[in-house]
């Protein structure tokens, strides 16, 4: 009773793989035409030249390459996601310098050279560690 129904959850299982991985080569575009006389639900499109009905069916591909694909896919995924950190870095270096060239103008005219000084070091350096974390960022995409 027991390897039953394991079987049989098994078997739920491979099909809803089987289910899911046809879903998402047709998302992706990993499609062939398959051609018939007849219209029926699978084949929805009519080719006038050719006078047949066809429609669109995932490419059959071993779970090797499937896995394969992926695989790339989540390399594409986190390249992005490191690119759009890069980008977020890059802009946050210049806001920090651009808003320190302003503090550091009015702490120069309300507290004198000093402070201007002390303005202009804090804003710089963070400036600068924003820059060479895009940068490292950027180093591990190459």
């Amino acid at each position: 009773m027991k390897k039953k129904i394991v079987n049989e959850f098994i078997k739920n299982q491979e099909e809803e793989f089987k289910r899911l991985k046809e879903e998402y080569l047709i998302e992706k575009g990993i499609v062939e035409k398959d051609i018939s006389k007849s219209r029926d639900e699978n084949h929805l499109y009519y080719d006038e030249e050719k006078k047949v009905y066809y429609g669109y069916v995932p490419v059959k591909i071993s779970d090797k390459e499937f896995e394969e694909i992926l695989e790339n896919e989540n390399k594409l995924k986190r390249l992005r996601n490191k690119n759009f950190f890069v980008g977020v870095y890059k802009i946050g270096s210049i806001l920090i310098a651009f808003v320190g060239i302003i503090v550091a103008t009015i702490m120069a005219k309300t507290y004198g050279i000093d402070e201007f000084l002390k303005a202009v070091y804090n804003f710089g350096c963070m400036s600068l560690i924003f820059l060479g974390i895009a940068k490292i960022l950027e180093g591990q995409n190459n």
